[in-house]
């Protein structure tokens, strides 16, 4: 059950108004007041919801999407191009643009070209692909010192800071793979 405003200004006997105050720290609120509502949020682990928020306070966020264009008639970029398109049409009477970046998966200056050009439109989060890793590691570092948020798709970067990884994972799907080849295999096979 999603917990609201009111269910905690019910719990802690005060206005909806004053849970708000406290929620997003404007407005007078008393010391023993805030502590009540803010105990009460703890308990429930109360979450923001994001897009009532953005409806709400009118803000639009964009996006950036830092994807390879599928080369040599690869349909491998296809899927994760549709879904980020669904996902976009999804969120956007949220106010949440989302806006592709496409690189050449086979030429780090396109990559670093598109990377320039995300920060030219100074997004509030990333969606990247770190098909070349150190230019990805440069890239995450910079989107760290600006506070953008990171999610990496595809490929891990084990020791960048990022929000998030959104993949296989490559060694325990191999090691599963070989497991189930061996045991069709004969003893002697």
């Amino acid at each position: 059950m999603k917990i609201r405003i009111k269910d905690i200004a019910r719990l802690a006997q005060v206005s909806t108004g004053t849970v708000d105050r406290v929620i997003h720290g404007r407005g007078e609120v008393s010391a023993e007041t805030r502590d009540k509502v803010t105990k009460i949020l703890k308990e429930l682990n109360y979450q923001k919801d994001i897009l009532a928020s953005s409806l709400a306070s009118r803000r639009s966020y964009l996006i950036a999407v830092l994807l390879p264009v599928s080369a040599n008639d690869s349909e491998f970029w296809n899927a994760p191009n549709l879904g980020i398109e669904k996902a976009s049409e999804e969120v956007s009477p949220f106010g949440v643009n989302v806006k592709t970046y496409k690189f050449d998966q086979y030429n780090k200056e396109s990559f670093d070209l598109e990377c320039d050009n995300v920060f030219s439109d100074s997004p509030d989060a990333v969606l990247l692909a770190p098909i070349f890793v150190e230019e990805s590691t440069r890239f995450m570092s910079e989107c760290q010192q600006k506070s953008i948020p990171v999610a990496l798709i595809n490929s891990n970067i084990e020791q960048a800071q990022k929000v998030s990884y959104i993949g296989q994972d490559a060694f325990n799907s191999g090691l599963l793979g070989a497991k189930l080849l061996s045991y069709g295999l004969r003893q002697d096979g």
